[in-house]
């Protein structure tokens, strides 16, 4: 099967400001193909996905975007930014590409927040399940950890490259992994290596996220309260990583056995970023709930 190049188009919303997508999938099979998005969390370009966007595309139609501010994406302006004002975003964008019908969310962290609000704003029938990557499993708070609340606070303050670096990996991978090899890229080093060749990698051609747009994104997270997910007929899954220093995932131990419709994959020795520690698990996660 033949991929069609990945289309790249921009969206203005109602409030004005423009939000960047890409559209990829195989190609000629647009119209049958499932129908995937992926919202990146705080601080992250839509080309975080790629280890998502390389396996889905082979057999769907996938929808990366870039939350506002961040790429290509315009600044709404102001700092009372919300969670629900970004899920509006990306209904707009569903809008502007036609999307009406049986949608997989995929979100991470702050992204994981957005398809929540995403639920109780879509039409009846628009969305097909949800996946919500180191994220809450209750809509009563947001289980911090205070060793990640830390690391967060020193990359929300790094004022230079190295230093928003590093927060970069303690926040999301666990010290022990990245310190083994061989690199799990298959290139030279370690997996500390791999990780910064990763990042690197995913911010090329893009602009720098400034700490402003982060500390919107930050106080929009913490001002977020989720209403309680639909009791039947959404698909659910939860991925949390062991090893989160951010996100406490215990509570998604006992949640198959009260919500059957709702499934858990719990990744061990992984941490914030499992999706790419551990992009073969994940994405068959995904793929089940299809």
């Amino acid at each position: 099967m033949t991929l069609c190049v990945p289309k790249e188009g921009s969206c203005v919303t109602r409030e004005g400001h423009s939000i960047s997508y890409r559209l990829a999938g195989p190609d000629g099979a647009f119209i049958c193909a499932p129908r995937m998005c992926f919202i990146a969390g705080l601080g992250a370009y839509c080309t975080i996905w790629e280890q998502q966007l390389n396996h889905f595309r082979a057999f769907c139609e996938v929808l990366l975007l870039d939350n506002r501010d961040i790429g290509m994406s315009g600044d709404p302006g102001g700092w009372c930014w919300t969670i629900d004002s970004m899920a509006c975003d990306v209904l707009d964008v569903f809008t502007e590409i036609g999307w009406d019908t049986h949608i997989h969310l995929v979100g991470h962290s702050m992204g994981a927040l957005i398809c929540r609000s995403l639920l109780s704003r879509a039409p009846e029938g628009q969305i097909g399940s949800i996946t919500m990557i180191s994220a809450s499993s209750t809509h009563k708070c947001w289980p911090w950890r205070l060793k990640g609340v830390l690391v967060m606070i020193q990359l929300l303050c790094a004022d230079n490259w190295e230093q928003r670096l590093m927060a970069v990996m303690r926040l999301n991978y666990p010290t022990r992994w990245l310190e083994q090899g061989p690199a799990c890229d298959g290139w030279s080093g370690t997996n500390r290596d791999a990780m910064v060749r990763a990042t690197i990698r995913q911010a090329q051609g893009n602009r720098r996220i400034s700490q402003a747009t982060m500390l919107r994104q930050f106080f929009a997270v913490l001002r977020f309260r989720a209403g309680p997910l639909p009791r039947q007929g959404l698909r659910v899954l939860y991925v949390a990583g062991e090893g989160d220093v951010l996100i406490d995932s215990s509570p998604l131990r006992k949640l198959c056995s009260e919500h059957s419709e709702q499934s858990v994959l719990l990744l061990p020795n992984a941490g914030h970023n499992c999706f790419l520690q551990c992009p073969t698990q994940v994405n068959a996660a995904i793929e089940s709930l299809m």
